[in-house]
Formats: C-alpha cells, sequence, structure tokens
C-alpha cells in the first residue's frame, strides 16, 4: 500500500515540476527557427530553380553548388528538429550553425584573396551577423534543453 501512496505522490510531483522543451526557448528563438525554416526553404528553392530553369552545371563550380545545395536542408532539418523537440536538436543545430558561419567566414576570406572588397560581401556578413545571436541563444539553453526538460510526448508518455 505504501508503494503505490509513494508512485502517486512521484508522479504528481513529476507534473507540477515538468518543464516542457519549448518553454526554454526564448520568444526570439522560436522567430530565429521559423526564420531559419522559411528563409532556407526559398534559398534552397532558389538553388534548384537556378539549376533547372537556366540549366546551370554544378560540375562548373561543383563544390559552391553543392554547399547551396546542403547547407539549408541543414539548416531545415536542424530547426525543425528544434521545433519538434528532439533531446539532440541543439546539439544538432549548434554543429550545423558552426559548420555554416565557417563555411562563410571562409567563404569571404577566400572572396578577399581573389580582391573582393567588403561591399561585395553585404549577404555574408549579414548573414554572420544574424547568425551569432541565435548561436549565442542555443548555447544559453544547451544544457537545460537536454538534463531537465521534456518534449511533449515525453511528458504525455510519463503523465499515463
Amino acid at each position: 500500500m505504501e508503494n503505490e501512496s509513494s508512485s502517486i505522490f512521484e508522479h504528481d510531483f513529476f507534473a507540477a515540476t515538468a518543464i516542457r522543451r519549448r518553454e526554454l526557448m526564448s520568444t526570439w528563438l522560436k522567430i530565429y527557427v521559423w526564420l531559419y525554416i522559411v528563409w532556407c526553404a526559398f534559398t534552397l528553392l532558389a538553388a534548384l530553380y537556378m539549376i533547372i530553369a537556366f540549366n546551370v552545371s554544378l560540375r562548373i563550380d561543383f563544390l559552391s553548388g553543392a554547399i547551396n545545395l546542403i547547407l539549408p536542408v541543414m539548416r531545415i532539418v536542424s530547426c525543425l528538429l528544434i521545433w519538434l523537440e528532439k533531446k539532440e536538436a541543439i546539439l544538432i543545430a549548434l554543429i550545423v550553425t558552426g559548420i555554416i558561419l565557417c563555411a562563410q567566414g571562409g567563404g569571404m576570406i577566400y572572396q578577399l584573396t581573389q580582391g573582393l572588397s567588403f561591399a561585395n560581401m553585404g549577404d555574408d556578413i549579414r548573414s554572420i551577423l544574424f547568425g551569432l545571436p541565435f548561436l549565442v541563444m542555443l548555447v544559453k539553453i544547451k544544457k537545460d534543453w537536454e538534463t531537465m526538460a521534456f518534449s511533449k510526448k515525453e511528458l504525455e508518455s510519463k503523465s499515463l
């Protein structure tokens, strides 16, 4: 009989103290996630349109073409994992954001070595300045996301 009482207490305590992962996300992080999903979807569609409509050959600049297709897909997947509240989502998003920022920074360095000025890199600079706050927000919630919080699905399964 005592065993049942303690399990009821534990159930009520868990229900009262459980935090949903989405509650950890600030309003700005939610906005960033949705903006990145929409922005990267349009970027991916534009890249595919350029390949199909203008018969742009990927073999001319294969690395650039592959990057323009792979990076938006990686960003969309990482943001969808965050929105679906997966436990590993923040770690994956941190890795993807780091890769994207390094690729953009490397692209800017390459352009500088080719004689282009910073005035020609406005999109890259804006993209990096937009990505850094996202990176900081992810780092701030990473520990709590992985240890304290639960997804909606996990909360429903534990409350049964």
